[in-house]
């Protein structure tokens, strides 16, 4: 399979390019959307390579936010929606690429759970969520903007590389989930992609490219770099999502 993520990247005429941003005043904006007021399925899936820790990833309003938390000098993903966090088991290395995707499915019932793959393997789930506000993220709306590398308030900046971040208003089942690691989407088959950024725009290009249906307008500020991607080989292979 990577050696066929190989040859499909060297025939391809795309220039694959990462996010790199360092603090301060580096980020991604993004203008706020009824699309990304997600309710109680949601999924998220990108690349990230952290220089260090406690840094946000995404962040819309403080009503759902991805970043690398540290915990006892070591490095893990963590979700949180409202004042409701979860956290990943699976130790991150400084100046290493990770994938991951974390999946938002409150159900209602004990099987209901956020779940946690990273680098393509099932990780953390948390299950028996209380059906409060904070499982119902729709019900509050506050003015603001989707950040990529920024908190909601826009002063603390992720420091590293991000890579191919895409939004779902679906709880992703475990094979779309596992597949993501080797798959770059092209926003024209995908069930519930309501945002998709791979940043494959030459660096100097301040508008981001949103490839979803919704073609969400981003803009970069601070002149952010976009290097060559060093992630992991990926193929175009969303039809099989």
């Amino acid at each position: 399979k990577e050696r066929k993520a190989l040859a499909a990247r060297k025939r391809s005429r795309l220039s694959y390019r990462a996010l790199s941003l360092r603090p301060p005043g580096q980020y991604v904006s993004v203008p706020q959307s009824a699309a990304f007021n997600f309710g109680r399925h949601f999924s998220i899936s990108l690349w990230a390579r952290p220089l260090d820790f406690d840094r946000p990833i995404l962040d819309y309003k403080s009503v759902w936010r991805l970043r690398v938390r540290q915990v006892w000098h070591k490095g893990y993903f963590e979700l949180c929606v409202l004042h409701q966090c979860y956290l990943s088991t699976h130790r991150l290395a400084k100046r290493d690429w990770a994938h991951v995707v974390v999946v938002f499915d409150y159900t209602g019932e004990p099987d209901g759970s956020v779940t946690f793959w990273v680098n393509g393997r099932r990780d953390t789930p948390h299950g028996e969520h209380v059906p409060t506000v904070a499982a119902e993220p729709e019900d509050y709306d506050p003015p603001g903007v989707l950040a990529i590398g920024a908190d909601a308030a826009l002063r603390t900046t992720f420091n590293g590389e991000l890579d191919d971040i895409s939004l779902w208003n679906v709880a992703l089942d475990e094979q779309s989930a596992t597949e993501l690691v080797w798959t770059i989407v092209s926003g024209q088959f995908e069930q519930g992609l309501v945002g998709a950024w791979t940043f494959n725009q030459e660096s100097g290009d301040a508008t981001m490219r949103d490839v979803s249906p919704f073609q969400h307008p981003a803009e970069a500020h601070g002149q952010p770099d976009r290097p060559e991607s060093s992630a992991k080989p990926l193929v175009t292979a969303s039809a099989c999502l």
